[in-house]
């Protein structure tokens, strides 16, 4: 080992334990946190040994990942109303290091702008990027719109990230394999949970003022490390597709029965977060695979299409009657065709009522969610807001329209885009949407084997799950794991050529 080699790898040591020692003193101000602190160190030390290869931005990329997925129980306090995520800081710190890198290589000057400009993708970025500050002009409150316009550029830079750090199919694999096996970790905390086992990890109920103890059916709906239910499903829905298509791909048998275990653990923590949305759009995931088995042919991947859809079946059917999973059926039997795979309803009750019908302006879940897309529809078309309600204020107009029960968040990228920013950039999004999921597929449908198809599909199938997933959430403007999957998503066609040419 040369000097410099020496001196970059002691030099990685040190910020490896600045890092372990920034995450310890989080315990200073949130002692209650210490288990979602102790597993951030544990999988600090992960990257460490197992991912940065002495690369100090490679380690900051990875650092940036963990704490992006950790983000609500890894804040900073800077004051006594506010607090700073610590991936924002990592964020910032891997683009110093970025810049200060091309300043001193002078790779800036190499960058081919023309060619930049001649892709539909960094076009799309650069015209969404303006609007959204431009957007700024039409909202009513001036502060949430340019809160949200600083979560839209985090998100932005964020996404840049991961395109940059997956020029090659060694970072792609790299990326894949961390959140594989940082998805077992999310996993295992969420099934301790389901057991009533608490860490005091963020909680959604606990903060809207619930007693666990009050309320024990609360108590065994896991969250993880996402706050509420919905973020934490669609986490485990993602993580359930890419389990899937692994186990498609397998040649291990002891790998293959560790992902039949992650897969149906990942079953049950979905049934108890009570999210039919990602429910369904883990059924319309495996059914894609199918059709597209179909497409190219693949008997392999055909088969495991067929068996993944019928274990989740089957595990939902058989544990419906069982009285420690009975409860968390409750919205489950509220939802057409849904309720007629309980066996309460199929053995004890066939003749079991249908579910009501949606109502306008109605109470609960499905009546406030169908309430606020016509609020939208009737805030840009009706009331012609063409052009949107400005960044973050739809929720303004549906706050002054008073028929949602307090509910203001859209529950629906779709909608968001449409009512913040108006009919063309929906239409511009959405067609850019659909180029990505044709370039991906396309991608797929031209490689034969090998790493990098397997995880062409996987994002491909994440990607178009999201098209639904999107509906979970009550925003996905600072969600993470999406704009994960579109980080990727772009690495996989923007730096196409570096990672098939090696």
């Amino acid at each position: 080992m040369d000097n410099q080699s020496k001196y970059k790898s002691k030099l990685g040591l040190v910020i490896s334990l600045i890092t372990i020692s920034f995450v310890a003193l989080n315990y200073v101000f949130y002692p209650n946190l210490i288990f979602a602190q102790l597993f951030t160190i544990a999988y600090l030390i992960l990257i460490y040994f197992c991912f940065n290869g002495g690369d100090i931005k490679k380690y900051m990329y990875y650092v940036t990942l963990l704490f992006s997925i950790i983000n609500f129980s890894l804040t900073l306090p800077i004051s006594s109303k506010k607090s700073l995520y610590y991936y924002y800081i990592t964020l910032f710190i891997y683009f110093v290091i970025d810049i200060s890198d091309k300043i001193k290589t002078k790779q800036y000057i190499k960058f081919d702008f023309k060619k930049a400009f001649k892709s539909k993708y960094y076009n799309f970025f650069i015209i969404f990027i303006a609007y959204v500050v431009f957007s700024i002009i039409l909202t009513v409150d001036k502060k949430l719109g340019l809160r949200t316009v600083f979560n839209y550029f985090i998100m932005f830079f964020y996404t840049a990230m991961i395109i940059k750090e997956n020029k090659n199919l060694k970072d792609v694999k790299g990326t894949f394999n961390f959140f594989k096996l940082l998805y077992i970790g999310i996993l295992f905390f969420g099934t301790l949970e389901v057991f009533g086992i608490r860490f005091g990890i963020r909680n959604h109920f606990v903060e809207l003022g619930f007693s666990l103890k009050e309320y024990p059916y609360l108590n065994k709906i896991p969250v993880s490390f996402f706050f509420n239910p919905n973020n934490y499903a669609v986490v485990l829905v993602i993580g359930m597709i890419i389990t899937a298509i692994s186990y498609c791909y397998s040649n291990n048998k002891n790998e293959k029965r560790m992902l039949i275990i992650i897969y149906v653990a990942s079953q049950i923590n979905l049934i108890f977060t009570t999210s039919r949305t990602c429910w369904i759009t883990i059924f319309i995931a495996l059914f894609l695979c199918y059709i597209i088995s179909l497409i190219k042919k693949e008997k392999k991947l055909q088969k495991t299409a067929l068996s993944y859809i019928l274990l989740t079946f089957l595990i939902f059917t058989v544990l419906s009657p069982i009285p420690y999973f009975e409860p968390y059926y409750g919205k489950f039997n509220t939802t057409p065709i849904l309720n007629k795979l309980n066996i309460v309803h199929m053995v004890k009750n066939p003749d079991a009522p249908e579910a009501k019908r949606i109502k306008l302006g109605g109470e609960g879940s499905n009546n406030e969610r169908f309430t606020l897309i016509y609020d939208v529809f009737h805030g840009v078309f009706t009331e012609k807001h063409f052009l949107g309600f400005g960044a973050g204020n739809i929720s303004c107009y549906i706050k002054s329209m008073n028929n949602t029960f307090g509910v203001l968040n859209i529950h629906s990228l779709w909608f968001e885009i449409l009512g913040d920013f108006g009919v063309g950039i929906f239409v511009y999004y959405v067609l850019t949407y659909s180029l990505l999921l044709l370039d991906l597929f396309k991608s797929w449908r031209k490689k034969e084997q090998g790493d990098i198809k397997n995880y062409t599909l996987m994002t491909l199938v994440c990607l178009f799950a999201f098209v639904f997933l999107v509906f979970a959430p009550s925003t996905v403007v600072a969600y993470v794991p999406y704009w994960t999957v579109i980080g990727i998503s772009f690495a996989l066609v923007l730096n196409k050529k570096s990672i098939e040419g090696e």
